[in-house]
């Protein structure tokens, strides 16, 4: 790996916010953390955790530290984004019954002509 180079990070994506509910690996963490500042976000919000980020999280966060120094701490995903105007939410899991009732399943290609 080389030397970190002082570049200009992107810019534009001051009212984006990535939430993370209870994430089982610190590593990823980190891994968020890192992707989101190659992006120019740095709002990053996470439900069910401490704050204390441990060896492995700021190790695959690389350069991005600012970004786990800055973490906002959440009870709920209703307190993590009580500011957010629209919420897109994503995950691994595919739920039936009763939990489907607030969402509405797109492909990622679907998402910019629902936001529009």
């Amino acid at each position: 790996m080389g030397n970190h180079r002082k570049v200009p990070l992107p810019s534009g994506n001051k009212n984006l916010c990535i939430v993370l509910v209870n994430p089982e690996h610190d590593g990823n963490i980190g891994a968020v953390a890192r992707s989101m500042l190659n992006f120019g976000i740095t709002d990053l919000r996470v439900v069910g955790r401490s704050g204390e980020w441990s060896e492995e999280a700021r190790n695959r966060a690389k350069n991005a530290q600012v970004v786990l120094d800055s973490v906002k701490l959440a009870n709920s995903f209703t307190d993590a984004t009580s500011d957010c105007s629209v919420v897109i939410g994503t995950s691994g899991k595919r739920e039936d019954g009763d939990k489907t009732a607030m969402r509405h399943f797109l492909l990622p290609e679907e998402l910019p002509e629902r936001l529009s």
